[in-house]
């Protein structure tokens, strides 16, 4: 790889750095109105959470479609149905099978944030929110570097970062491990097989509302 090409990925790696703080942004918006609960209004703070999630939304697939890592075309979900729906049958087999675990610090945190949102703010974090911006983060954006950097390791480097960041705060929880390690791999699977981050999403969305109706 040319000296272009390094400083290039390197500046890539920075800027998915800033995209990942602006996608922790609402939640943590919402974690200082939380404790300022008494000074403010809760249907302003939820307003406020609403939109900084809708407009940071935009900014990703806008920033997305800039860097041609989706078109964000329906035919690329529906031409891929049989491997998200198998990947999805795999994850929810894997889900009803694993032991009740207590949550995570990271799922903790998030609980606690949420439970404060009405219903529907908690869903649109969970099922599009957050699916949207990871995948675009951790499997467009980290692992189509890491592929560039260092070909043979690159699925495992997203696997890793997806659930290293998942765990922090709790890194020495072994079977809170073993969940996000298995559904980063289900996911880099996905887009690695498809090469179509909107699979990846649907994927990611799916299991999302799957676990926050099963209770998986």
């Amino acid at each position: 790889m040319t000296k272009f090409g390094l400083s290039y990925i390197g500046f890539s790696f920075i800027q998915l750095l800033i995209l990942f703080v602006f996608y922790e942004l609402p939640l943590s918006l919402e974690y200082f109105l939380i404790s300022h609960s008494s000074q403010i209004n809760s249907n302003i703070q939820n307003v406020f959470v609403l939109v900084s999630m809708l407009v940071i939304l935009t900014a990703f697939i806008n920033y997305s479609k800039t860097k041609m890592w989706a078109d964000w075309h329906w035919e690329n979900i529906w031409n891929n149905k049989r491997i998200i729906l198998g990947i999805l049958i795999l994850m929810l087999m894997f889900g009803f099978l694993m032991p009740n675990i207590a949550p995570s610090h990271n799922q903790q945190l998030l609980d606690k944030i949420e439970e404060k949102l009405p219903f529907f703010i908690t869903i649109f974090s969970e099922v599009v929110f957050g699916p949207i911006c990871e995948e675009i983060i951790f499997r467009a954006g980290i692992f189509e570097y890491a592929l560039a950097l260092f070909p043979k390791l690159a699925f495992f480097f997203s696997v890793l970062m997806f659930a290293s960041v998942h765990m922090l705060g709790d890194m020495i929880n072994l079977l809170d491990w073993l969940v996000y390690l298995v559904m980063s791999l289900m996911f880099t699977f996905t887009y690695f097989k498809t090469r179509k981050v909107e699979a990846s999403i649907a994927v990611h969305m799916l299991w999302n509302l799957c676990a926050i109706v099963f209770g998986i």
